[in-house]
């Protein structure tokens, strides 16, 4: 725990640009994290963007999903990584990568699309794209988020504003949702 936490300061060092090195005490070896752009000093690193991927509402019985939305995912360590296809996910399509092979500073993009017939409800998934380098692991995390609303004849004809109402909730839960999945993958 105590290798993790001071590897965590010294990596928010590094995005800082400061040198970092951790000394830890329980009998692990000394870790030394390198200013930004220091070639010697190998660094393992990927991100994804955007991290969250919102394609907003449809009613119930859509005849084809909302477009598809691109996902880069960027290498911002300073070694090639080679990273694996992310997977489908119960609610989402995910597309193949452009690219495994990503030297420092090169870029892959994939898509991302809600599947078709899924049932009333708010819908949330974790896509993860994992990578290795020189037997290290790297992974970035993207948060896909999509409401089918139920169909006009699930609703009263009068509702009083019930319809907007449920639309606005629906979309405050899809952002409640990618919130909450995104503050539990930081802390597993």
């Amino acid at each position: 725990m105590r290798k993790s936490i001071l590897s965590l300061f010294c990596v928010i060092a590094l995005c800082l640009g400061i040198a970092c090195t951790a000394v830890p005490t329980d009998g692990y070896a000394e870790q030394t994290y390198a200013e930004a752009g220091d070639a010697d000093i190998p660094m393992f690193a990927v991100t994804a963007s955007p991290v969250v991927l919102s394609f907003g509402t449809a009613d119930e019985g859509y005849a084809s999903a909302p477009a598809a939305l691109t996902v880069t995912v960027t290498n911002i360590g300073n070694r090639t990584v080679t990273l694996e296809q992310p997977a489908s996910t119960e609610h989402f399509e995910v597309g193949a990568l452009s690219d495994e092979d990503l030297a420092a500073g090169g870029t892959a993009t994939f898509t991302v699309q809600p599947k078709t017939d899924l049932p009333a409800g708010a819908y949330s998934d974790r896509i993860s794209v994992r990578g290795t380098s020189g037997g290290n692991s790297v992974v970035a995390d993207v948060f896909a988020g999509f409401t089918v609303l139920p169909t006009a004849s699930a609703v009263e004809p009068d509702d009083g504003g019930r319809d907007s109402i449920l639309k606005a909730s629906a979309a405050i839960i899809v952002a409640l949702l990618a919130i909450a999945i995104m503050v539990d993958g930081r802390r597993g």
